[in-house]
């Protein structure tokens, strides 16, 4: 991504060859991000524009968080919310997370924990606590200007996932592979 004065444009995607199960999927998205503080609190709004590669489809989703960090950041609270035009629907993550800054600051490891709440998004039809998960995201500064990052989470499936999973699929339609997943990425930022 590309970040300045708290405004960041970005591209991410996301690849499931399908060596874990029968499922494949891509995605593809561009994001608008827009990070301020206010008081003691730490708040942003986002846009990201989706694209299902494989199956021709697009979605819109936005974004919305606050968090309040507590002992120099070594604990801090949040809430996520994201609406999906497409599903009509939205998520709440519930997020406990800490920053532990390394080497004079350059390396940072920031592991976390989050809730998830389906209200008809990603499971359409079934709302409720959808997944618990835990992960470690690691980045460190290159230069002033450029940051590199890896990420490692591993969710675990709870019970609008678990509706989804059980109820039977629309005429023509696969069944769903959704479950608990372990997966990781990489990424670099450049700062202006």
């Amino acid at each position: 991504g590309v970040e300045s004065h708290g405004l960041s444009l970005g591209v991410w995607s996301a690849v499931d060859d399908g060596w874990h199960s029968d499922v494949t999927y891509s995605e593809a998205d561009i994001y608008l991000w827009y990070e301020f503080d206010w008081q003691d609190m730490q708040m942003y709004v986002a846009y990201a524009r989706i694209e299902y590669i494989k199956d021709d489809i697009s979605d819109n989703e936005i974004w919305a968080g606050i968090s309040r960090p507590f002992v120099d950041g070594l604990i801090e609270p949040g809430l996520v919310y994201i609406y999906s035009t497409g599903l009509d629907g939205g998520f709440l993550n519930v997020v406990l997370k800490s920053e532990i800054p390394l080497m004079d600051e350059k390396l940072a490891l920031k592991p976390y924990v989050q809730e998830g709440f389906a209200f008809g998004y990603p499971t359409p039809g079934h709302d409720g606590i959808n997944n618990f998960q835990a992960g470690l995201d690691v980045s460190y500064a290159l230069t002033d200007n450029v940051e590199l990052s890896a990420k490692v989470a591993r969710s675990w499936a709870q019970d609008s996932i678990d509706e989804e999973v059980s109820a039977e699929p629309e005429e023509g339609m696969e069944a769903p592979d959704y479950g608990d997943e372990t997966w990781g990425g990489v990424g670099v930022e450049v700062n202006f």
